[in-house]
């Protein structure tokens, strides 16, 4: 005999996309398996079961000045290599598109 069909409020029919960076996708699965439970639902647990932290927008761009403060001192160290003649380091592009995509963020004239 077949199992009987649950009924359609009961179904899960809707899926959501996320994405994620290595070391995030590393951090999410060591989680779930320490409250042994399948990704899919050690996240739908999180999300809807418990109270979020919520950044506020004066919160959430201190947040990122000081990223960009990060990236500034980077900035610094390329343009001390390039001026004693060193190679570039390898992360350099990655610094300067991060810092691109957070004054974009903050300051909306600098989209061009």
């Amino acid at each position: 005999m077949a199992r009987p069909k649950l009924p359609l409020s009961a179904l899960r029919r809707h899926q959501v996309t996320l994405s994620l960076r290595d070391a995030e996708l590393v951090a999410l699965r060591r989680r779930a398996s320490a409250a042994r439970l399948p990704v899919p639902d050690y996240l739908r647990q999180r999300a809807l079961s418990e109270r979020l932290r919520v950044a506020s927008p004066r919160r959430l761009a201190a947040e990122e000045f000081r990223e960009v403060s990060r990236l500034a001192g980077n900035v610094n160290q390329i343009a001390r290599r390039l001026h004693q003649g060193r190679a570039l380091p390898p992360d350099t592009r990655v610094v300067f598109e991060r810092l691109r995509a957070l004054l974009v963020t903050l300051l909306p004239q600098a989209r061009d």
